[in-house]
C-alpha cells in the first residue's frame, strides 16, 4: 500500500528547481522462511507472518548557475532519508522476535537491526577479550571472557545498516564545444559488518590465508594497552562472530563518474556530408573512494 506526497518547484526564472516528496509504503503478509524441524526433509518453509512500513522522504535540488551562449554550468543533488518498522508479528515472536543471522527482528523494530555481544575492548593483565554481558541479576556490566561465551543471552542492540542520509551531487560544465560532468555519491551513517577484515584479524586459524598489517598491535606482555586480543591458534572465544568488533560506520563518499567530451561543430560535419554529429569522450567510473576503514567498500 503506497502514499506518496510532492513538490515540484521553479524558482527565479529556472535558476533553482527541485521537488521534495514523503512517501509511506505498507506491506501486509510479507514471507519469512521460518526454521522446521529436520524430520520433515526440509530445513525451513515459508509462512506470510509480518507486516512493515517504510517511510521517508526525498529531496532534490538542481541549479543552472551560468548559462550563457559559450559557457554554462549546473550542479544538482539529492538525498533520502527512511526508516523501516516492523508493525506486526505472529504472538510466538512478539517477545524473543526472528534471529536471522546477526540480525533480529522484533515488532517496533527494523529488519536491518544488529544484535550483537558488546565488544569493549583487551584485558591488559592477560590479552583475553572483554564484552558486556548480563551479571546473574541480568544487568550488562563489562567482563573479561576467558571461556566460552552465551551469544544468545548477551546480545543487544548494537546500531542499524540504515543510513540516516544517502544520495548523490553532481556538476555538468560546457565550455564552447567541450562538456565536463561530475558526479559523486555519498551515504551518512549506517553500519555494516566488515567480515574481510575480520578474517584479516583472525586469532591465528589453519584456513586464514593472511593478516592485516594491525595484526602487529596484538596484546603481549609488552604490549598490553592494545584493541587486539591475544594471538592464540583457533581460540575462537578471542574473536567470536557474533561480537559488535567489527561492526563498522558504512558512511562513504565516491567519485561514481567523470565524463569529458568534445562536439565538433556541425557546420565543418555537414560539409563532410556523411554524418549529422560526432562527440569524442573520455569517461571513467568508481574512481575514488574513502570510508571508515581503507579497502571497505560499504555499498557493496
Amino acid at each position: 500500500y503506497n502514499f506518496n506526497v510532492g513538490l515540484e518547484f521553479s524558482i527565479l526564472k529556472g535558476l533553482i528547481s527541485g521537488e521534495v516528496e514523503y512517501f509511506q509504503r505498507s506491506t501486509k503478509d510479507l514471507l519469512f522462511n521460518l526454521p522446521v524441524s529436520s524430520a520433515t526433509g526440509f530445513t525451513s518453509e515459508p509462512w506470510n507472518i509480518g507486516d512493515m512500513v517504510n517511510r521517508g522522504f526525498e529531496v532534490a535540488l538542481n541549479s543552472r548557475l551560468i548559462n550563457r551562449e559559450d559557457f554554462s554550468w549546473s550542479v544538482s543533488a539529492n538525498a533520502t532519508h527512511f526508516v523501516n518498522e516492523i508493525t506486526s508479528l505472529p504472538e510466538q515472536f512478539k517477545a524473543a522476535g526472528i534471529t536471522n543471522g546477526s540480525q533480529i527482528m522484533k515488532e517496533g523494530g527494523s529488519i536491518y537491526d544488529f544484535y550483537l555481544v558488546k565488544y569493549m575492548g583487551v584485558d591488559q593483565t592477560n590479552g583475553s577479550t572483554i564484552y558486556q554481558v548480563k551479571n546473574s541479576e541480568g544487568v550488562f556490566e563489562d567482563k573479561s571472557i576467558t571461556g566460552t561465551i552465551d551469544a544468545t543471552a548477551n546480545r543487544q542492540y548494537a546500531g542499524s545498516s540504515l543510513p540516516k542520509l544517502s544520495g548523490g551531487f553532481s556538476t555538468t560544465a560546457t565550455y564552447k564545444n567541450f562538456d565536463l560532468s561530475v558526479a559523486f555519491s555519498y551515504q551518512i551513517g549506517g553500519k555494516v559488518l566488515d567480515n574481510q577484515y575480520a578474517n584479516l584479524m583472525n586469532i591465528g586459524n589453519s584456513s586464514a590465508n593472511g593478516w592485516s598489517p594491525e595484526i602487529l598491535n596484538a596484546w603481549t606482555p609488552e604490549n598490553t594497552n592494545t584493541n587486539v586480543p591475544r594471538l592464540e591458534y583457533l581460540n575462537q572465544n578471542l574473536t567470536p562472530s557474533f561480537s559488535d568488533r567489527f561492526l563498522t560506520d558504512a558512511s562513504f563518499l565516491s567519485l561514481r563518474n567523470i565524463n569529458v567530451g568534445y562536439t565538433f561543430d556541425n557546420n565543418m560535419l555537414s560539409k563532410i556530408g556523411i554524418v549529422k554529429g560526432v562527440r569524442v569522450f573520455a569517461s571513467g567510473d568508481n574512481l575514488w573512494l574513502t570510508s571508515k576503514r581503507k579497502g571497505l567498500d560499504p555499498r557493496t
